[in-house]
């Protein structure tokens, strides 16, 4: 993953400026006051998976509509992908399972990471003191080397010669989409009821209804560019390819800009999302009945949490 960003980094040499962050305070600002809570709670609600998805939802219901939330989990861990192993066995090495990193631009997690007071190591395209070359390889050559110490004339002249005039129109395209989703957090779209209205609302129908090949192919960002180099983040952070993923999902990938990760483990963050929630680990749900106008759940539970601790 680091290798990925790294790439990026520096074939997306053009400065992403003060937008984002111009937005990603305002937001920030936006997250924290979100709306008044209910004096009492509304609804008992029931989220299958202690996921990124299932924590988040429930961190989200509890502090904005004083949701009373139990979550059901198979796994005895909080956290679904966004795990980690020790390797070799030394707790003091621990690499993660699912998505590495994350970036300046998600707002939810960035916050979250400054309520949850959690430390946080930055990664940079060009470390102090690297050296050696890092590149694309796509299962028989290197397509495009650069080096580690900074982006050469050289390597520019070549990055030029092979794609033309498409890292500088991606990036153009990354800067102007990631900017319309920022807007999402600011009023009077956050907070929103409806996530298809909200995408409506910013403008990014046309973007997610196409895939990302087509995205970027309407955009004149040659297939070249978009194969060796796009593509190759869309496998590592998706585990697919341009064709079966919508354009949003595809820019976002060249959105690296001060991409960072929690000391530990990235499932720390969804663990502290679900602390304001009960939590029943190794609990399967085979089934959902309705019953008095509500739902009830049938399953197996085997312990209860009601911490968000890994």
């Amino acid at each position: 993953m680091n290798l990925v960003v790294q790439v990026s980094c520096l074939l997306l040499w053009i400065a992403t400026g003060s937008y984002a962050q111009n937005h990603l305070q305002h937001g920030h600002e936006q997250l924290r006051l979100g709306v008044s809570k209910p004096p009492h709670p509304l609804k008992k609600v029931a989220i299958i998976g202690a996921g990124s998805a299932g924590t988040s939802t429930a961190h989200y219901l509890s502090r904005y509509a004083a949701a009373n939330v139990t979550i059901f989990e198979r796994n005895s861990w909080i956290g679904g992908r966004s795990t980690t192993v020790d390797a070799y066995g030394d707790p003091s090495q621990p690499v993660e399972l699912g998505a590495s990193i994350f970036v300046e631009a998600n707002l939810n997690l960035v916050q979250a990471v400054k309520d949850l007071n959690l430390t946080t190591n930055h990664l940079h395209a060009h470390d102090d003191g690297a050296t050696g070359r890092i590149g694309i390889y796509d299962g028989s050559r290197f397509v495009y080397e650069a080096d580690l110490a900074g982006t050469s004339y050289w390597d520019l002249a070549k990055l030029f010669w092979r794609y033309g005039l498409s890292p500088y129109r991606a990036q153009k395209l990354m800067k102007r989409v990631v900017g319309q989703l920022l807007t999402m957090y600011d009023a009077p779209i956050f907070p929103f009821t409806s996530l298809s209205q909200a995408a409506y609302d910013v403008g990014l129908t046309a973007v997610t209804a196409a895939t990302g090949a087509q995205y970027l192919r309407e955009n004149e960002v040659g297939d070249l560019f978009s194969n060796e180099i796009v593509q190759a983040a869309t496998r590592v952070n998706y585990a697919q390819n341009l064709n079966e993923i919508h354009g949003l999902e595809a820019l976002v990938c060249l959105a690296a800009d001060n991409a960072k990760s929690v000391v530990g483990g990235n499932w720390k963050i969804f663990a502290g999302m679900a602390k304001s929630s009960t939590v029943l680990l190794d609990t399967e749900v085979h089934s959902i009945s309705s019953k008095h106008g509500g739902s009830i759940r049938r399953g197996r539970p085997r312990r209860t949490l009601s911490s968000g601790r890994h």
